[in-house]
């Protein structure tokens, strides 16, 4: 993405930060300069604009001795004298206490000190903004606009734009009337086929001096549905259960502990959590269940508008995707295996 800046949308858990963490690493391998934001852990735009400016000039800087909780301090790092010395000639420290911009014009300084350390210095600088969508919460389409028209003079920044909201992040770059319409190039992670799954896991489990069974990666496949971070959170407390029991390879007992160990812990709460807030809204209740027990979610309804605004909400949210008309499913196969356990 070296030349292009990229929109990538999809659900929480699959797999996103990992990619856009290696891609990072790998421009960096290739001397670019990177920064990354995320905007779902910041309440205000300038707490986004100092995350975003701490990121651009540790480029130049290395670590800061800690994250700035605030534009003050921020300015208080930016005034260390071996700070200044890497940024003089940005003439950063000078806007910052001088001026005394709005969050809006310290979000447009941030964006345009990237441009200028990567100029400068002849790099590229790459910078992911994570749950990009949420901006509109910050600032509105105003804000959004200002990015635009900052974004799209430069020549040596580019920007991967993340969100686990992928009707929100489609609506921002595909609809006419949005400030980033057709800006980025649209890309969808596809799903990892499950022989690349089998190596990943078998050459992970191999620097820790263990190894896998057939019959456990056969378990593992089924009970996951191959969804990223259920077949990761089921293998390491397969690899934790085969451990204890002192074992050098995972067998399928341990797979199947793997999986029920994962229902009651870590995903199990993550279900809880999740059905709790669906089942807020009473169509989107019924829906995801009925796709979860792979009925039709409008038979026998009364409200097919109703049942239609739940599918949306549903898919918003990250929970099913439409595979056709009329066809749905659960992003996590896990999670309709725990519905359907609930429901009986």
């Amino acid at each position: 993405m070296m030349g292009h800046d990229i929109m990538l949308a999809g659900p929480r858990r699959i797999g996103k930060s990992s990619v856009a963490g290696e891609i990072l690493r790998r421009v960096r391998e290739r001397g670019a300069y990177t920064a990354a934001v995320d905007v779902f852990r910041t309440a205000t735009t300038e707490t986004l604009a100092t995350r975003l400016i701490e990121a651009v000039v540790a480029n130049r800087t290395g670590l800061l001795a800690k994250a700035a909780r605030d534009m003050k301090e921020l300015r208080s790092h930016l005034g260390q004298a071996r700070v200044s010395a890497r940024l003089h000639d940005l003439e950063l420290g000078e806007a910052l206490v001088e001026q005394r911009p709005s969050p809006e014009d310290l979000l447009e300084l941030g964006l345009v000190t990237a441009e200028k350390i990567a100029e400068k210095d002849g790099r590229r600088m790459v910078i992911l903004i994570d749950e990009f969508q949420d901006i509109q919460k910050l600032g509105g389409g105003e804000l959004l606009k200002r990015m635009r028209s900052i974004i799209q003079q430069q020549q040596h920044a580019v920007y991967l734009f993340m969100g686990s909201q992928a009707h929100l992040m489609n609506d921002l770059f595909a609809k006419p009337n949005e400030a980033f319409f057709r800006f980025a190039i649209q890309m969808h992670l596809p799903a990892v086929p499950w022989p690349e799954w089998e190596q990943y896991i078998e050459d992970r489990l191999r620097t820790q001096g263990m190894t896998i069974r057939d019959t456990a990666l056969q378990i593992l496949h089924e009970k996951s549905g191959g969804h990223p971070h259920s077949v990761m959170v089921v293998t390491e407390a397969a690899l934790l259960h085969a451990k204890l029991a002192g074992k050098t390879a995972i067998q399928a007992d341990d797979a199947l502990y793997g999986y029920i160990a994962a229902m009651d812990g870590t995903l199990g709460a993550i279900y809880t959590q999740q059905w709790a807030a669906v089942r807020e809204y009473k169509h989107a209740a019924k829906a995801l269940l009925a796709i979860a027990e792979g009925r039709e979610p409008y038979a026998g309804v009364s409200s097919r508008s109703g049942v239609t605004d739940a599918i949306k909400l549903l898919e918003g949210r990250g929970l099913i995707v439409t595979e056709g008309r009329g066809k749905h499913r659960l992003v996590e196969p896990m999670f309709g295996a725990w519905l359907r356990s609930e429901a009986s």
